[in-house]
């Protein structure tokens, strides 16, 4: 059945028929196997703690902990002649044994050969502890082949510390059983087999509920542990849980991995801990109770989850983000300071970035840029209170030395200049703004470009979001960001498959609709539990990290970049080749662009020669 056959005698289980190493034998002597023969597990008389019976004494029951600790008993050892707990029971001419007489019986070794105290007796195979220390050091683990510390013998045989936590941690299916369990041993055909099925003496299954899940504590399984410890986690003053997270509460117990979610409940400074803050005080998850944390990636991802859920109404977080964040540099800011910095950033910078949000669009890029031209602000007027000037006193000499001391980012300041100037706290300042080119300077040359796209359509090497990323920039000239708003709809199969970018739908080459549909069917988001709780509304093509969100534009550009793909120079180039073959009304409608950006395009492919005969005129 096995490889390694068990040492120890197997009979047949009175409920399953199957050869199995006796877990309890019923009064009439019959056996029960370790599946069937375990009992339901009942609150211990004594920790209140829901596990398996160990022993009933005056009728209470106790848990395997607390019959070892209390009620266990202790006999006379026949090795030292201590009244203690007996470890091996007597049998034929050896008397009963403690721990300590158990693991140091003398007996011949089997590496040495030498006749030294020595443990693994019952397996056949002795050996002393110098030699036990010599072989773990030496012996290769049966799973990894590596020299490593034996953490424990299977009967597939010695496993390292390594694969021995990988297997408990990702139980599979047994090729006998079927059942999901932690597979510890290998049929002669090399299947797997769980601790049950190969005759082990520990199958590691629960003692609450009996499954094979990997276990977290006390060797019940972190399922059992994450449901017993969500019952309490998240309460409120009355003991009870909010009714608002009853649906974060079911959709975590849920989760495929429970002790992911039991490392999450752990952190200190995580997206748990605010809750149960929250929760504590009596305080409603909302919004703004969250906005009043900093802008941490645990506030982010929560707050992602509990929309995900319907615990939090749906808003523009990247616009939303704005004015929190404004908030707090106030307050960090200096009182005489604090007024003009509501006011120009309440009044001109939140609303203009809100009068943005309803016409086009804004993106996280914008959010930067708005929070990057505040910082300069910022840093200006922190300049004025360090060198005395009040604002009514700069002259455009000390403008003129700020900038030049400064970074490029200065410059940013310009706006706020230009408000202060029409209200008559400043002098009419002026602010250069570089000069920009008008044309790109990063280009690749078609051979660059082909060659890449080969690389996408046969390197099996690439992520396949990669690929599939680099196939819409290096044909439509599509960037990081509009890469990552295409959902599944976008895609049309068929005899002539398209993708919708714009107006109309663009023609899709067969090999590249096949990579985008294989992407699009092994799109799977990280968050756990939007992995469990799909929403049919969001099925995005490149998905993220957060719940129903996308993958950010900066991490797929980046990694874009990292794998040899230059986002910009291949854009510049797919649009200068595209407005050469289409003219700018139809370049428009396709890609989705503005008439005046394929107009641009266009001009710059020499489609246009009305500026060619203007200047022969």
């Amino acid at each position: 059945m096995t490889g390694t056959p068990p040492k120890w005698k197997l009979e047949p289980c009175l409920t399953c028929g199957r050869h199995r190493r006796v877990h309890r034998r019923l009064p009439d002597g019959n056996a029960l196997c370790q599946a069937c023969g375990r009992q339901p597990p009942e609150p211990c008389g004594v920790c209140n703690r829901t596990a398996m019976v160990a022993a009933r004494p005056d009728g209470t029951p106790h848990c395997t902990t607390c019959y070892g600790r209390k009620l266990q008993p202790e006999r006379t050892c026949g090795g030292c002649g201590r009244v203690t707990t007996i470890t091996a029971r007597a049998r034929d001419s050896r008397p009963d044994l403690c721990r300590r007489c158990w693991e140091s019986q003398e007996t011949v070794c089997s590496s040495c050969g030498r006749t030294r105290p020595c443990t693994q007796i019952s397996t056949g195979t002795p050996i002393c502890g110098t030699c036990r220390k010599r072989t773990i050091r030496q012996q290769a683990c049966a799973l990894c082949q590596q020299l490593r510390r034996v953490a424990a013998r299977w009967p597939l045989g010695p496993v390292c510390a390594t694969c021995y936590n990988h297997v408990r941690g990702h139980p599979g299916p047994c090729t006998e059983c079927g059942q999901i369990r932690p597979l510890t041993g290998r049929t002669d055909q090399g299947g797997s087999l769980c601790g049950e099925c190969s005759g082990a003496r520990n199958a590691y299954l629960c003692p609450t509920c009996g499954s094979g899940e990997e276990t977290d504590r006390h060797g019940h399984c972190a399922r059992c542990v994450l449901r017993e410890r969500l019952t309490t986690e998240f309460t409120a003053p009355d003991g009870t849980t909010p009714d608002q997270l009853a649906p974060l509460v079911q959709a975590l117990m849920n989760v495929t991995r429970a002790r992911s979610v039991l490392t999450w409940l752990n952190r200190p400074h995580g997206g748990a801990a605010l809750l149960r803050s929250l929760a504590a005080t009596g305080t409603e998850v909302t919004h703004e109770a969250l906005d009043t944390e900093a802008n941490r990636p645990a506030v982010v991802v929560l707050r992602a989850t509990l929309v995900h859920l319907a615990i939090l109404p749906e808003r523009h977080e990247a616009l939303e983000r704005l004015a929190p964040w404004l908030e707090r540099k106030m307050a960090d800011a200096p009182p005489e300071h604090r007024r003009l910095l509501r006011a120009y950033g309440s009044w001109v910078v939140v609303r203009d970035a809100r009068r943005r949000a309803d016409r086009t669009r804004f993106t996280a890029q914008s959010l930067a840029r708005k929070r990057s031209h505040l910082l300069s602000v910022i840093v200006f007027l922190t300049w004025t209170t360090e060198t005395g000037y009040a604002l009514d006193v700069i002259t455009q000499r000390h403008i003129d030395d700020w900038l030049d001391a400064g970074g490029p980012s200065r410059r940013s300041v310009r706006g706020f200049l230009r408000w202060t100037a029409q209200r008559g706290l400043t002098a009419d300042l002026d602010v250069p703004w570089p000069r920009r080119s008008p044309e790109p300077r990063n280009w690749s040359t078609p051979e660059q470009r082909w060659e890449l796209l080969d690389r996408c359509l046969n390197d099996d090497n690439l992520p396949l979001d990669v690929r599939a990323a680099a196939c819409l920039t290096l044909l439509y000239g599509l960037s990081g960001q509009r890469i990552t708003e295409l959902t599944t709809r976008h895609l049309t199969g068929g005899e002539h498959p398209t993708i919708r970018l714009g107006e109309h739908p663009a023609a899709l080459p067969p090999t590249v609709f096949r990579l985008l549909a294989h992407q699009a069917e092994l799109a799977v988001t990280a968050c756990a539990i939007a992995r469990t709780t799909a929403r049919p509304d969001a099925p995005w093509l490149f998905p993220g990290q957060l719940a129903d969100q996308p993958v950010t534009a900066h991490h797929l550009t980046s990694k874009l970049r990292r794998h040899g793909f230059p986002v910009i120079p291949l854009r510049n180039s797919a649009l200068i080749t595209l407005g050469a073959d289409l003219p700018p009304s139809v370049l428009s409608s396709l890609l989705g662009i503005s008439i005046t950006s394929a107009l641009k395009w266009t001009r710059r492919a020499g489609r246009d020669w009305n500026t060619y005969l203007a200047s022969r005129a």
